[in-house]
């Protein structure tokens, strides 16, 4: 899922880039680093998205070079909070909630749009930034067999993070509020 480069060796510190995803700068890693040792990931610019770093524990027993190249360095990026909120699809989080929700067989089924509910909004690791933005979901009536169907609307852009800053932009998308302890915000 992350396309990793190496960009430098110098002094023995290897500059690798993540050329898949503008939200992690290059990462400088010890090529002696060892078992245990820590290396730090950093993000974010403040210009779309809120600067940090985050540490991480070489899990690899295996030097630098063939830890790139064995996949064993993405496994331990993948792992980390940050790069988990960027790679959340809240494309996946609407097509789990449809298929749970979604009863309706119609080809082109019929909407009722005057009576839909909110019923999932994906809230889904709220301090990162995604690679697109998150979806809130509707259910309806196919207006042809009469069974539960879903809708979605995006919310956000990319760089949204925040719980309360999300929640107020999935009230406005609904236009009420809400009580979202009685709403899927995770994908099931």
């Amino acid at each position: 899922m992350l396309n990793l480069n190496q960009v430098s060796f110098e002094n023995g510190i290897r500059t690798i880039s993540v050329t898949n995803t503008l939200l992690i700068n290059p990462i400088l890693i010890h090529d002696k680093i060892k078992l245990g040792e820590l290396f730090s990931i950093s993000y974010g610019n403040d210009y779309h998205f809120k600067q940090g770093s985050e540490s991480i524990e070489w899990t690899s027993e295996l030097p630098l070079s063939e830890a790139i190249l064995n996949g064993e360095l993405e496994a331990m990026l993948m792992r980390t909070e940050h790069i988990k909120g960027v790679f959340t699809d809240s494309a996946a989080f609407y097509k789990a909630v449809s298929d749970k929700l979604t009863k309706c067989t119609c080809y082109e089924p019929h909407c009722d749009y005057d009576n839909k509910k909110l019923v999932a909004a994906d809230l889904e690791h709220p301090n990162q930034p995604r690679n697109s933005s998150r979806y809130a979901v509707f259910s309806t009536k196919c207006l042809d067999c009469k069974k539960p169907i879903t809708l979605s609307t995006q919310f956000g852009s990319f760089s949204t993070t925040g719980l309360d800053e999300l929640k107020q932009l999935v009230i406005e998308k609904n236009g009420a509020p809400l009580n979202f302890s009685k709403i899927i915000t995770i994908k099931p």
